[in-house]
């Protein structure tokens, strides 16, 4: 009970300082005598780690047959500026704030007669999030995701998302005079021919995508922001009221997803498209 721990990193180029406060741990009896291995064991962890707010509690019964274990998590207030400045890989980019809040429930089976199955399911909440190229431009930025996880079947790689919200996310573009996209070379700078995928002839087989479906994608209120140095003259273009909705997009076999999408631009220029997307076949 409301016991701290501290761990500084001098081998990490920061010099990293990790705190843990207020930890509490409950682990109630444990046992394999016959009258208890059909009882739950319910442990309980709580903590501020790094100032963020965690809180796990789960139910386990580890001498019964099935094994069956659940598992709620939940933390907040996870500042992701810290985590990116501590990152041990270099990141191309400059996760200047952001704030993750998250609720995770987890529950692992296994018996004599069914393989293992693994089930998570939870809300996801990103806020308040800057992103900046390693100069300092601007990159991207958004007020508010939301992402509900209706349930992934993590063996079966088997994922079913209820809905996804971005609020007025602002993304900046840019060619430079070599023709070259800022994303692109953003995230090229952080691959090395090693770490590169070998090319592959043809498009990729269908049967390697694992199954994904995402009911609602709502994107509300986005805004693009492109400038292209390469030509002579340069060229800027605000893309603005940027909102898409798709329904039902998926992965599975003969599923097409409805799209909406609209947006205007400065120079009074709209576009509205309606339509279905199909992945598998495309």
């Amino acid at each position: 009970t409301d016991a701290g721990f501290d761990f500084n990193d001098l081998a990490s180029p920061q010099s990293s300082h990790h705190e843990i406060r207020q930890l509490a741990l409950s682990i109630p009896v444990v046992g394999n005598v016959s009258y208890l291995t059909d009882e739950y064991v319910t442990p309980e962890l709580s903590m501020l780690l790094n100032g963020a707010d965690i809180h796990a509690q789960g139910q386990s019964k580890p001498f019964d047959n099935s094994l069956e274990t659940d598992l709620s998590f939940s933390f907040f207030n996870t500042d992701l500026a810290f985590y990116a400045r501590n990152s041990p890989v270099p990141l191309p980019i400059d996760v200047t704030q952001g704030i993750l809040d998250c609720e995770i429930d987890i529950k692992y089976q296994v018996s004599g007669s069914e393989l293992p199955k693994l089930i998570v399911c939870g809300d996801f909440v990103l806020s308040d999030l800057i992103i900046n190229e390693p100069d300092a431009d601007p990159l991207f930025s958004m007020p508010t995701l939301l992402v509900t996880l209706e349930e992934a079947d993590v063996f079966q790689q088997d994922i079913t998302l209820s809905a996804i919200e971005l609020y007025e996310p602002r993304l900046s573009v840019s060619r430079d005079a070599q023709g070259e996209l800022n994303l692109i070379r953003l995230f090229a700078s952080s691959q090395t021919e090693e770490s590169s995928p070998p090319a592959v002839e043809g498009a990729a087989k269908t049967s390697d995508l694992p199954l994904l479906l995402i009911k609602k994608l709502t994107l509300n209120d986005g805004q693009i922001s492109f400038s292209d140095h390469a030509q002579s003259t340069e060229l800027t273009e605000q893309i603005h009221h940027l909102s898409l909705e798709v329904d039902n997009f998926s992965t599975h076999q003969e599923q097409q997803a409805t799209v909406n999408l609209q947006l205007q631009t400065d120079r009074n220029l709209e576009l509205s498209v309606d339509g279905n997307l199909g992945l598998v076949p495309a």
